[in-house]
């Protein structure tokens, strides 16, 4: 049985005035990216994590290597990097050491707009509750270490508000909810549609 459209136009009487005939579209796909076993080291520092941030971070690295086939994932000795070559960055991933404010852990950093309403794409660090699937601040991490004041959500965005950030609120508002909060996935997404500007540490 064919799956082709045919349209048939008839005058009030029901004699075919004509018709035309519209081949099935064609359903086009994106070709699905292949993606590696994680390297051995994420896998050493994921054996010391609990279940939701060891399930986010594989679902963190799944986001990322699909998105883009020229996406790479570069192991270094403190580092993994996920990047469309060195000079586009996108994701950083670097092992906590347990101290007393938290256990063993991952923390994770992106190149994202800077909130200050510069052009620029700059590193941040991500804090995220996982559990409710929002990201709860963000902060600038330079050379892998927090510095600055750190960017709560939804505040940061009512600040952008406030002191009319537009060029921030071009960038962030098409990936933030209602509540001017955002999910991890998002801000990822985010990430990732920006990691061809220019960045800087």
């Amino acid at each position: 049985m064919s799956d082709d459209i045919n349209l048939v136009l008839r005058d009030a009487v029901g004699n075919v005035l004509s018709t035309l005939h519209l081949p099935k579209a064609l359903h086009h796909t994106q070709p699905q990216i292949s993606i590696s076993e994680p390297p051995r080291k994420l896998l050493n520092w994921l054996s010391a994590v609990q279940e939701p941030e060891y399930t986010w971070i594989l679902e963190l690295r799944k986001q990322l290597l699909n998105a883009d086939a020229r996406m790479r994932e570069r192991v270094e000795a403190n580092s993994i990097f996920y990047e469309k070559g060195k000079s586009k960055p996108c994701c950083e991933l670097r092992k906590i050491r347990p101290s007393e404010y938290r256990g063993e852990g991952i923390d994770c950093y992106l190149w994202l707009p800077d909130p200050e309403n510069n052009p620029h794409v700059i590193k941040m660090w991500i804090g995220v509750e996982i559990g409710n699937q929002k990201v709860l601040v963000m902060q600038y991490g330079k050379k892998g270490y927090k510095s600055g004041s750190p960017w709560r959500f939804p505040t940061c965005i009512e600040r952008m508000e406030q002191f009319n950030y537009e060029r921030a609120l071009t960038r962030y508002q098409p990936f933030v909810e209602a509540d001017k909060t955002i999910t991890p996935t998002n801000i990822v997404n985010l990430a990732l549609k920006l990691g061809a500007i220019a960045s800087r540490e």
